[in-house]
């Protein structure tokens, strides 16, 4: 790609891989060779599903706040609040009152999120 078809905005709805993580939680995918950025954007209160697979995943807070959870912490996040998850450690994030919009990057490329779908792909679940 080259130009104008690989030039996306955060706030384009229509644009990317269309994936529904959770009742609430809708995501927009686009993919690299090597990688992976999703946009997912939380209801108010919006809890995500702990869970853990093998990428490093960044996550950016662009909007609204939340309370980052990783392995048994858990952190209150704010918009420019940004950190990484290593591969195979159990995590997700709450959205708070005003929702949340989070960036996250994928390394390397999930290749569970090629496709239109819902849920979290191939991650393991805490239960």
């Amino acid at each position: 790609m080259s130009g104008i078809e690989d030039l996306f905005n955060v706030d384009d709805l229509t644009a990317g891989i269309p994936r529904g993580l959770s009742n609430g939680i809708k995501a927009q995918v686009f993919h690299g060779d090597q990688s992976t950025f999703m946009i997912a954007r939380f209801g108010p209160n919006m809890p995500g599903r702990i869970h853990k697979h093998p990428h490093e995943q960044w996550h950016f807070v662009l909007e609204g706040s939340c309370t980052r959870v990783h392995e048994n912490e858990e952190v209150q996040c704010k918009k420019g609040d940004f950190w990484v998850t290593k591969g195979d450690v159990m995590h997700t994030v709450v959205a708070g009152d005003d929702g949340l919009v989070l960036l996250d990057f994928f390394a390397p490329a999930r290749d569970d999120y090629r496709e239109s779908g819902s849920g979290f792909g191939d991650s393991t679940y805490k239960q």
